[in-house]
């Protein structure tokens, strides 16, 4: 499915304008076709981490070496495309090689179909987000990224998509997946807790700064990464 076994990130390290460290020295291996947790509390870098495993951003420090050109990156905060249903779908299907009728087949899966001709931005949270994650589960993408994917969701499409997560990674992707549900703990064969830490230097008195540390649970070897298809797709990227 993918040229690469692993997706590697090497010293990795990220902070915005100048600002303190948000993620730094972060350093592990995931093999393709595993699902990977992300978790922390609210300002750990989470967001920030799978930003710099998608590409959306550039790293200031270290790099990300084995992702694939096609990734699937779904934020936390959604922003649609001016752009409605149908002309989504066929943007999809010419990026992704797959048909309108497969998009559409996973978004039924996920418990929606909103109307084809409805502008994206008209959509609720919980539409839109499935709208874009019937995107980033297309069978010919390697590499998921998804910032808290069930969000907004209800239960039945919250279970729906616990189902397509384990089956994609099944099938050979790597799923990394920022969450605090636990549903992504449960399945997953790899946690990577990320929390804050206060960092001093003696040329300056105390200086708050958030710290990445990485731990596992599973084999520490299973890492891997995503790329951001969302310029392509519509989103602005983002580059700080």
């Amino acid at each position: 499915m993918h040229e690469a076994a692993t997706l590697q990130v090497r010293a990795l390290g990220h902070r915005y304008r100048g600002g303190p460290w948000v993620v730094r020295d972060v350093h592990a291996s995931w093999a393709f076709g595993s699902l990977v947790a992300v978790t922390g509390a609210n300002g750990a870098g989470k967001s920030t981490l799978l930003r710099l495993l998608a590409g959306v951003v550039r790293p200031r420090a270290g790099s990300v070496v084995g992702r694939p050109r096609s990734v699937g990156y779904v934020p936390e905060r959604l922003a649609a495309p001016p752009i409605d249903m149908a002309h989504w779908l066929d943007a999809l299907a010419a990026l992704r090689g797959g048909t309108r009728r497969d998009t559409l087949a996973r978004l039924e899966t996920l418990g929606t179909v909103p109307p084809q001709r409805a502008p994206l931005a008209s959509l609720s949270k919980g539409t839109l987000r499935k709208v874009l994650l019937a995107d980033a589960l297309a069978p010919t993408v390697p590499l998921l990224v998804l910032d808290e994917p069930w969000a907004d969701l209800d239960a039945d499409g919250a279970d729906a998509l616990s189902g397509m997560l384990n089956e994609r990674a099944g099938a050979g992707a790597l799923v990394v997946v920022a969450d605090h549900t636990g549903r992504a703990t449960n399945a997953a064969a790899v946690e990577i807790a990320l929390r804050a830490s206060t960092a001093s230097t003696a040329s300056t008195a105390s200086t708050a700064s958030t710290m990445a540390t990485v731990s596992f649970r599973g084999d520490p070897t299973r890492l891997d990464a995503l790329d951001a298809a969302a310029e392509a797709l519509g989103f602005r990227r983002v580059d700080t």
